[in-house]
């Protein structure tokens, strides 16, 4: 990777003042960085009584992928997880840049704006410092169906019951079901579903989806969902998957609150840069593919997400089977919504009201983590769905 750094008196590249490479030592080994990934260079580039207008960055090779941090948040990352979820949930600085690729040639540009945003301070007359990091992006990973449990009562294999957790945006299936594997593992085979939520959209993952199940003919299979992962199981019954159930944990049937921001909007969106930094933490999830898209500025899956999203519309207008579908739907206090879809967007389809259960207390990301806030409610999606 090239780059340079056009400030208001000068110019900077690798080797110019202020710009120091990070050797390999264990601060540099312990950084954070992106799932799929592993880190090329870490620059830490210093500004003193200047501003900067651009920065140009030309990949050497096609797996590269960089950004730019302020130094004190991504030093707040390496040490300690305090207050992350936090300021994730309430900062309107997301202190992360992501160069978008120039039309015109083979650069990938940040601009003053990209600059003054990620800090609540604006890069101007003081000391300034960022981190510029750079990094590979591995090998893809296995998607698909992956059997996670076979614990199930010898009768309950024999009524051939299968349960399939489906992760939603920027996620995959682990630990953050863990409450949910808890609460069914005993009465079903249990599969994961993992897919790419960034790169491909929800009628594509749908798509697919169906063809995975086709594995399953003469079972019944019920799919527990999280967020878009319940999108995508719907769009996959409207193409006739086999599928008996679905239980839809803060799925925006309606669209998502901060998606909305994604069309039409410079690139990126402050949703992304807040999924980009959470995950920076393990919070989310991003595959190889959905990395690539990312850095092309190619985001199909988040944009189905928006309110105005076609699938959305679609999937709504035609939708005939809302009596094989339960909700949980969280929210935060007396808000109604769980930090990022409102409760009526994920209780309501055209003028009919879905079956729900309200978890109160409940951040979006954390449906499925604990078993003792979780167990009461899948009782009630058990008994009304007849599983």
């Amino acid at each position: 990777m090239n780059f340079k750094i056009i400030t208001k008196k000068r110019t900077l590249s690798i080797g110019s003042e202020g710009v120091s490479k990070i050797e390999e030592d264990s601060q540099y080994l312990n950084s954070p960085k992106l799932p799929n990934t592993s880190i090329n260079d870490l620059f830490e580039i210093k500004i003193k009584h200047d501003f900067v207008k651009r920065m140009e960055i030309e990949y050497t090779h096609s797996d590269e992928f960089a950004f730019i941090i302020e130094k004190y948040y991504w030093d707040t990352l390496k040490i300690n997880d305090d207050n992350i979820n936090e300021f994730l949930e309430s900062s309107n600085a997301i202190p992360i840049a992501i160069p978008k690729p120039n039309s015109t040639k083979s650069k990938y540009i940040i601009n003053y704006f990209d600059f003054k945003r990620i800090s609540n301070k604006a890069p101007s007359s003081e000391e300034y410092s960022f981190y510029l990091v750079s990094l590979k992006i591995n090998p893809e990973q296995k998607l698909g169906l992956t059997l996670i449990s076979d614990k199930a009562k010898k009768n309950d294999v024999k009524e051939k019951k299968v349960a399939i957790f489906i992760h939603g945006i920027a996620s995959e299936v682990g630990d953050n079901f863990s409450g949910l594997y808890e609460c069914l593992k005993n009465d079903f085979q249990i599969f994961a579903y993992n897919y790419n939520s960034i790169s491909e959209g929800i009628e594509e993952n749908g798509i697919l989806f169906k063809q995975y199940l086709q594995k399953f003919k003469g079972k019944t299979v019920h799919i527990f969902s999280h967020s878009m992962g319940g999108l995508v199981s719907r769009a996959a019954i409207h193409k006739g998957a086999n599928i008996d159930t679905l239980v839809m944990a803060g799925t925006p049937n309606n669209g998502a609150i901060l998606s909305e921001r994604v069309r039409g909007i410079i690139y990126p969106s402050k949703l992304l840069r807040k999924l980009i930094v959470g995950s920076l933490k393990g919070m989310f999830h991003f595959t190889p593919k959905d990395i690539y898209y990312i850095k092309e500025n190619l985001v199909p899956g988040l944009e189905d997400l928006s309110p105005d999203s076609n699938i959305i519309d679609h999937l709504n207008k035609y939708e005939s089977n809302t009596n094989k579908y339960f909700v949980l739907a969280g929210h935060l206090a007396s808000l109604n919504h769980d930090g990022i879809v409102k409760v009526k967007s994920m209780t309501e389809i055209k003028s009919i009201t879905l079956k729900y259960s309200k978890m109160p207390f409940c951040l979006h990301t954390y449906y499925y983590k604990s078993t003792s806030k979780l167990q009461s409610h899948i009782l009630k999606a058990r008994s009304y769905l007849k599983i």
